[in-house]
């Protein structure tokens, strides 16, 4: 007789609570809804490092552009006495030959700090260097540190004929997340002002 009671009072119980199938199928989802916000956060951080490196690659682009049009003002500039006569061989370098050095189809690399102006080897130009204590970056510098950047400075004159205009295209190219190269160009046409 009390074997049944206890058998009676096991069936008439009220079920409360989760099962452990439950409470696992529950973790399930929560796992799986954290791993897709997770991998979504992830994404946008390294999409955040592409951006950065994006902007910087402009901006070296942009140095050296406005580097070459400093060079063609400075050239017509210095020794014309009340700006006349800017020549055709002085417009665009007699002092630094940018047209010449940087008309090869292999383009030169320019240090803005430095006003260097050299030849790319074939192989393809130099990896710029950031210095960090003066944050910029340069071809040479005791505390700089290699970056990914490599800047190609191309510069054709005449164009159709024209010596007074210079197409000039700068390209800076660097290796982003997964070995994947990418580049920015920026090209303008440059014209003797005088």
């Amino acid at each position: 007789m009390t074997n049944k009671r206890i058998q009676k009072k096991r069936r008439s119980l009220p079920q409360a609570g989760f099962t452990i199938i439950e409470t696992l199928m529950a973790v399930l989802v929560l796992s799986i809804a954290m791993a897709g916000s997770l991998a979504l956060a992830a994404k946008g951080l390294g999409l955040i490092q592409v951006a950065r490196q994006e902007v910087s690659a402009v901006y070296l682009a942009q140095d050296a552009m406005e580097y070459i049009k400093g060079v063609r003002d400075t050239n017509c500039l210095v020794g014309n006495s009340l700006l006349t006569n800017c020549t055709t061989t002085t417009w665009l370098g007699a002092a630094r030959s940018l047209g010449t050095r940087c008309g090869d189809s292999a383009g030169c690399q320019i240090d803005t700090l430095t006003g260097d102006v050299s030849v790319c080897p074939a192989a393809g130009c130099a990896a710029l260097n950031y210095d960090a204590t003066g944050a910029f970056y340069t071809y040479s510098g005791v505390s700089s540190v290699p970056t990914a950047f490599v800047r190609s400075v191309y510069i054709q004159t005449p164009v159709g004929g024209n010596a007074d205009e210079a197409s000039t295209t700068v390209l800076v190219q660097w290796s982003g997340q997964g070995g994947v190269t990418r580049s920015v160009r920026i090209h303008d046409d440059l014209y003797n002002w005088q």
